[in-house]
C-alpha cells in the first residue's frame, strides 16, 4: 500500500463497506479509497483531504456516506468516486464537506470525572443507523484516596437522514454497557 501513498504504520483507522467492497484507510486528515474487484485485486481511487481538523478516531462507511469521529464529533460526509477531472485515466475520490455534525456526549459529566475523556472506539453503519461505541475509564489511582478506578461504555445509535438537514441525526438511543469498578 505504500505505492498508493500511505504506509501501513501511518493508518489511524479503517472503514469498510462490504456491500460495495470499498475500503477507506484514514491517515491524519487524508482518506484513501480502494475497491476490491471480482478478481480479488484492488483498484485505487487516490485520496482526498477530510473536512476535519484532526486525525479520525473511528470511521464507518455505508452507501455514499463516510462517517468519521474526531474529538467527540460525529461527521457524516458524502463522497463520490468520479471521473478524473484532470482528464487522466481512472476515477478519483472526492469527499464533500460534512452534511452534518453531531456532538457525542461525555459519559460522566460530574466535575470529579472531568480529567477522564470519553472516547469513541468504534463507529458502525447500516442502511438506517449509525452506531458509536463510547468508552471512558480511570485505570490508575495515584493514591488510595484518589478517584475510584472504573471503566464504562455506551453504545449510542442515531438514525441518519440526509433529507432533513435541520435534524439529520434523529432517534438517539443510548445503551449502557456493563461497568467495572
Amino acid at each position: 500500500l505504500t505505492t498508493a501513498g500511505v504506509a501501513m504504520n501511518s493508518i489511524d483507522t479503517i472503514a469498510i463497506d462490504a456491500k460495495e467492497n470499498y475500503i477507506f484507510l484514514l491517515s491524519g486528515r487524508s482518506a484513501y479509497c480502494f475497491q476490491e474487484k471480482d478478481d480479488a485485486s484492488f483498484e485505487s481511487f487516490g485520496s482526498d483531504v477530510l473536512p476535519i481538523s484532526m486525525a479520525a478516531e473511528a470511521a464507518a462507511v455505508y452507501g455514499d456516506t463516510l462517517y468519521v469521529v474526531e474529538n467527540r464529533i460525529l461527521h457524516a460526509c458524502e463522497f463520490e468516486i468520479a471521473d478524473n477531472p484532470s482528464g487522466g485515466s481512472g476515477k478519483v475520490l472526492h469527499v464533500f464537506t460534512p452534511v452534518l455534525q453531531q456532538n457525542l456526549a461525555k459519559l460522566r459529566s460530574a466535575s470529579a470525572f472531568s480529567n477522564n475523556p470519553t472516547q469513541c472506539t468504534g463507529v458502525f453503519a447500516d442502511e438506517q443507523y449509525v452506531y458509536c461505541l463510547l468508552s471512558e475509564h480511570a485505570l490508575s489511582a495515584a493514591t488510595p484516596s484518589a478517584s475510584p478506578l472504573y471503566a464504562l461504555g455506551q453504545l449510542v445509535r442515531y438514525k441518519y437522514t440526509s433529507e432533513s438537514p435541520s435534524t439529520p441525526f434523529i432517534d438517539e438511543v443510548k445503551t449502557p454497557l456493563p461497568a467495572t469498578v
